[in-house]
Parts: structure tokens; sequence; C-alpha cells
């Protein structure tokens, strides 16, 4: 995955997580408020039954006098007193206040408002508690009973009041919680925009770093190519010279140098070649016997010159998806690479294997093998174990079958003889059930 979709996934979880978090703690608090709400509106409702139950329907109803005033008020007061309740009234079927000369005061218009669907319902006969409402600095709960007389009907009406204070801390709780979402909200960002940087960095680093790697293999291949080219045209120039000094009747033993170093040019430039432009067409079915076959007309004339023959053992009608050209490619650099590390009357072993899923082709040679300290660096570029060689074919040729959905690696003979077993995996073209 790429560092854009590493920190684009980075974020957009960081982002859940902290949504989720602020939801699942405005929940718990949310649900907590409810329940102390609950709880306290019940504790109300159970004063206010308490108190109206004290009052004397005879001192509400009808006339009242001052001495019923007087004993009315001072329960109120002692009962506000006894509980910490922050306002106790008693109020008659009109929202007047029985025991508060001024009825149109502040507290008595701003209490009418906000209990009055209260009221109604304490007035009808039921015990009921108000909405939690804030005031000034404060938060309030109120509870309404009503006071029957003796026939049942509603005398008065009970009004306890209470501060509620956790509200405020639960409004503190709640500001705190935004602060610290919206901190940690800067903290997710900073965090995206220091991997944003980071990744830029590390983008711009990784350009520097294959800029110089691939300026390095210039230089490596510069000088290989230098090294390479020198040889054959030492060669061509010194038989010239010669060729120039000598008779006709004496030239001819020389002349066959001339195409031979030609030859030894023409595969080193075509070793960079396939280096500096390995190109994989679509794969397409192709049957693994047709591309050995054609790969070894190519090398044919190769396999006289170094007096080898070759086998094949196995089923060749394995039908692989590649492109044909250039497995025709690799399988000719390997097989060439066995006749070259092969001693004269060797068999070039071609092996054809399968599995559900998978077609193989696996060349072996009878050379010296590859020593192990050099089996982990055969495929890289420039890397050769041969005194004339540009270490570009294997590199080529892993590079294309990798490029077709496969694989090229090296093990050792299984039979115990010495020498080298290169194995070629590629995908099936129709799977074997």
């Amino acid at each position: 995955m790429s560092s854009r979709k590493w920190l684009v996934v980075f974020g957009a979880t960081a982002l859940v997580i902290l949504l989720a978090l602020n939801w699942g703690y405005r929940r718990a608090l949310q649900s907590t408020t409810a329940e102390l709400d609950e709880g306290l509106s019940q504790r109300l409702m159970e004063l206010a039954e308490n108190l109206a139950v004290q009052i004397d329907p005879a001192m509400v109803g009808g006339e009242t006098t001052v001495d019923d005033i007087v004993d009315l008020y001072e329960i109120v007061r002692q009962y506000r007193r006894s509980y910490g309740l922050a306002d106790v009234r008693l109020l008659d079927t009109a929202f007047t206040d029985m025991l508060d000369e001024n009825d149109d005061s502040l507290s008595v218009a701003i209490v009418s408002r906000l209990d009055y669907p209260t009221f109604l319902a304490a007035i009808s006969g039921f015990t009921a508690a108000s909405e939690t409402y804030g005031w000034e600095d404060g938060y309030y709960k109120s509870a309404y009973a009503p006071v029957f007389d003796d026939s049942g009907r509603v005398a008065a009406v009970v009004r306890v009041e209470a501060d509620v204070d956790f509200f405020a801390l639960v409004r503190v709780f709640e500001r705190g919680l935004w602060l610290v979402h919206g901190l940690s909200l800067v903290f997710v960002i900073a965090i995206g925009g220091l991997f944003f940087w980071f990744f830029r960095r590390q983008a711009a680093w990784e350009r520097r770093l294959l800029l110089s790697e691939k300026l390095l293999a210039m230089g490596r291949m510069a000088s290989v190519v230098a090294h390479e080219i020198r040889n054959p045209l030492g060669i061509i120039k010194a038989t010239a010279q010669r060729l120039a000094k000598l008779p006709p009747e004496k030239q001819a033993p020389l002349l066959g140098f001339i195409p031979q170093e030609i030859d030894r040019l023409d595969e080193i430039l075509t070793g960079y070649l396939q280096f500096a432009d390995i190109r994989v067409q679509p794969s397409a079915p192709q049957q693994a016997g047709e591309i050995v076959t054609e790969a070894v007309a190519r090398v044919e004339p190769h396999f006289r010159e170094k007096q080898v023959s070759y086998a094949i053992h196995g089923e060749s009608n394995i039908t692989v998806m590649a492109d044909r050209d250039a497995l025709i490619r690799a399988v000719e650099n390997l097989l060439r690479n066995a006749a070259e590390a092969s001693p004269p009357g060797a068999v070039i072993a071609v092996d054809y294997q399968m599995d559900r899923k998978r077609g193989q082709i696996s060349i072996s040679d009878e050379g010296p093998g590859v020593p192990k300290k050099e089996q982990k660096r055969i495929f890289e570029p420039f890397h050769t174990t041969k005194a004339h060689g540009s270490g570009l074919g294997l590199y080529a040729a892993r590079t294309s079958v990798r490029k077709m959905g496969g694989d090229l690696v090296y093990h050792p003979r299984e039979d115990g003889r010495p020498g080298a077993r290169f194995i070629l995996t590629l995908p099936l073209a129709v799977g074997r059930e």
C-alpha cells in the first residue's frame, strides 16, 4: 500500500475512533444525567406529597385567617430548612402564592411560565415534576402536589424547588469533553500533517535514492560495456593489421576471428538492450513444448559448438499464460547458459511439471553449479560468474517472467550430481481438476 493510502487510512481511522468516542461519551453522559434527573424528580414529588399531607385543608379553604397564614408560613419555612430546599410555596388554584403578599413578584412570573404545565397537572389531582431549567448561574427543578379538601377537591397546591447542582457540573464536564475532543481533533490533524510531511520527504528521499541507483547502474553499465567491447575490438583491430601484412594465401585462418568477435559484440549489445527495455506483452495461452522447441532451434548451433545435447522429460503439452516472445527469450537464455556451463558431451535436461494452478519448465546442466555464496546474487544485474558475460541475462529472464505472473529460481540438481537447475514457473491457462 502506498504512503498516501496509509495516510488516508490513518486519518479516516483516527476520525472514526474520535467520533465514536465522542458519541459514546455523550451517550453515557446523557444516560447518567437522565438517571440523576429522574431520581431527583421522584424525590421532589415525595417531598411535595409529604408536605401536602401536613397542610390542613381547613387552613387553605374558604376564609384564611392571619393565624392560619402564620402557621402555614412556619410549616413551609421549617420544611424548607429541614430538607435544604431552594424554595417552598403554597399556591391556590389560580397560581397565586398564598404566603406572599406581592403576587406580581418576578419569581412568581418566572415560575408561572416555566412550571405552568406541571401546575395544571397538580390542580387536576396529580403529583408531577417539572423539567430542569437554568436560571442565572444555577439549575433548578420543582415538583407540585395537590392539597385535597374533605370533599376530595383540590384546595391548594404545594410547590417545592431544589437546586440541581450536578447539572452545572455536567455542563462543565460537557464543555471539558468538547474541549478534549477538539484538542484530540487538532492532535489528529497535526499527526496527519506530520505523516504527510514525512511521506513527502520519504518520497523525495526514495526518488533521490532511485536516481542515485540509476546513475550508479549507468556507471557500472558503461564500465562493463567499455570493458566487454574493448576486447573484441582489439582482436578485430589486431587481426585486420596482420591481414594487411600477410599474402592472400595466409589470410584464411585469421579471417574466422572477425565474424566470431562481431557475433560476440552483437551478443553483448543484445544483452544490454534487453536490460534497458524489458517489455512484456499481455499474456496469452502458450504451449510449453512449442516454446522450448523454438528456443532449442535458436541455440542449436551453440549446442553443436559446445558439443552438448539435450533431453526432454515429462508432459510437453502444458499450456501456460505468457508472452510468447518474452518466454522464448527467457528459455533461450537458460539453455545458452546451460550449454556454456556444461563440459563437452554433457546432456542438458529439460523437464516439464505442473500442479493444479501452475506449470514448470526446469533446465538442468552438468556444469560445476553455482557456489553457495553466489546463489543469492546470480539474478542481480551486472553480476556474473563467467569470464566473459554482462551479468544481465538471468536478470532480464527473471524480470520478464515475473512480469508474466511467474517466477524463476535456482536450485542445485536433485539427483546429487554436479550442475545447476533453473526452474521457470508460470500460471496455467486452464487449471486441471
